[in-house]
C-alpha cells in the first residue's frame, strides 16, 4: 500500500496502517517520515500531537530531500512556529531547496514563497527587491499565477 493510502486509513484511526507507516519511516522512506510527522503535528486519526516528534521526523525527511518536509520546515522557520526560531534566511533556503525536489507543478509555489520572504523581509531578512524579483520571475516563468499577478501589479506602478 502506498504512503497516501496509509495516511488516509490513519486519518480514520487505523492503528495497523500507522504501524506500517512507522516501519516504512524506520527504513528511511522520506515520504513516510513526512506523513508521520504530519500525523504528530496535527493529531490526525486521534493520535497524540507531539511537535517535538513531528520536527524530528521532518528534519530527518528534509535531510533526504523530501519536498513536503522542506516545505513544512520552511513555513515553520518563516513564522517561528513549533519551537523553531523565526529565521527568514533558513526558511528561504528550505523553499529553494524544496523547489529542486518537488513535483514540477509545485516548483513555482516554492519559489514564490522564497520571493515573499525577500519582498516583505520576513523572519529577520532585510528586504531585497532584487532577490524577490529573481524568484518571482522564476516562479512566473513556471506558471505561478500569484507570481504573475505580483509582476503585473509591479509593472503598473
Amino acid at each position: 500500500m502506498n504512503n497516501d493510502a496509509l495516511l488516509e486509513k490513519i486519518r480514520h484511526g487505523d492503528k495497523n496502517s500507522f504501524r506500517e507507516l512507522e516501519e516504512l519511516a524506520e527504513n528511511e522512506n522520506a515520504e513516510a517520515m513526512s506523513n508521520l510527522a504530519e500525523i504528530y503535528l496535527k493529531g490526525l486519526g486521534g493520535f497524540e500531537i507531539s511537535y517535538k516528534t513531528a520536527l524530528k521526523l521532518f528534519n530527518k525527511a528534509a535531510k533526504l530531500d523530501d519536498p513536503c518536509a522542506l516545505f513544512y520546515l520552511g513555513t515553520f522557520c518563516r513564522d517561528g512556529k513549533y519551537g523553531l526560531e523565526q529565521d527568514g534566511y533558513k526558511a528561504a533556503e528550505y523553499f529553494i531547496k524544496g523547489a529542486q525536489y518537488v513535483n514540477p507543478n509545485n516548483v513555482a509555489k516554492f519559489l514564490n514563497f522564497a520571493a515573499e520572504i525577500y519582498r516583505y523581509g520576513k523572519g529577520g531578512v532585510r528586504t531585497d527587491g532584487y532577490k524577490a524579483l529573481e524568484y518571482l520571475l522564476k516562479a512566473a516563468d513556471l506558471g505561478n499565477n500569484s507570481a504573475k499577478a505580483e509582476l503585473a501589479m509591479r509593472h503598473q506602478l
